[in-house]
C-alpha cells in the first residue's frame, strides 16, 4: 500500500493543543502524558500557534524556569502549515526550508486537523515515498 497524501500518513491521529491562555507548565504537560513534540495552539477552533518543547525550553533556560508565563507569550505566532491532499515531499521541503520539525495539518476548509512531525518523513519514506521526487517509488 502507497501512502500519497499527508492525511493517509497522519491516520486516526489525535490532534493535541492548548489554547493560548494556558501557562508553559500546562503545555508542558501535555507533551509529557501524550509523547509529542508539539502542540497546535487554538482557541474557538481556529489556529493561533504553535509550541514546541524547543521553544518551552528555550523560554525555560532563558529566564531560569516556566514563572507565570503563557502558551501566548512563546509560541510561534506565524504558522506554516500543510494540508490534508499534500505530499510527503512538500512538508519535508517546508520543514528543511522552515528549520523545524513540526507542521500543523489543515484540512480542505482550513480547519486543524493533525501534526506532522519530522519523525513522519521516514515513515512516509518507507511506506513508499521517494520525497526528492514527490512520488510514490515501486516497492
Amino acid at each position: 500500500m502507497v501512502i500519497q497524501t499527508i492525511k493517509g500518513i497522519l491516520g486516526a491521529r489525535p490532534l493535541y493543543w492548548v489554547p493560548p491562555a494556558a501557562t508553559l507548565e500546562d503545555a508542558c504537560d501535555h507533551i509529557s502524558v501524550h509523547r509529542t513534540g508539539a502542540l497546535v495552539v487554538l482557541e474557538d477552533g481556529d489556529l493561533h500557534g504553535i509550541i514546541t518543547e524547543r521553544d518551552i525550553l528555550r523560554h525555560a533556560s532563558q529566564r531560569g524556569g516556566f514563572g507565570t508565563a503563557k502558551v501566548a507569550q512563546v509560541m510561534t505566532r506565524q504558522v506554516v502549515y500543510i494540508q490534508t491532499n499534500g505530499s510527503i515531499a512538500e512538508a519535508s521541503e517546508r520543514m528543511q526550508a522552515g528549520g523545524f520539525s513540526h507542521l500543523p495539518v489543515l484540512d480542505m476548509g482550513r480547519k486543524v486537523v493533525g501534526v506532522l512531525s519530522h519523525a513522519d518523513i521516514p515513515a512516509g519514506l518507507r511506506r513508499g515515498w521517494a520525497p526528492a521526487m514527490g512520488a510514490p517509488v515501486a516497492a
